[in-house]
């Protein structure tokens, strides 16, 4: 519940961000970082291994 809260809110600033300031540096920050805590949230037990691999195939 809550990563599906923190990306409803990442939606809603991602849109009015855009339309009032689209080039602002802590808006895009904010948005960086709510992006990193609905992923590390959603990560099921089952997508551990894929998760390895595509973190190593991009390193």
């Amino acid at each position: 519940m809550i990563g599906f809260i923190v990306f409803a809110v990442g939606s809603l600033t991602a849109l009015v961000a855009g339309i009032v300031a689209p080039a602002n540096g802590t808006i895009i920050l904010v948005l960086v970082i709510l992006g990193i805590i609905v992923g590390a949230i959603n990560i099921n037990t089952t997508e551990i291994v894929p998760l390895l691999i595509a973190a190593v195939a991009l390193i």
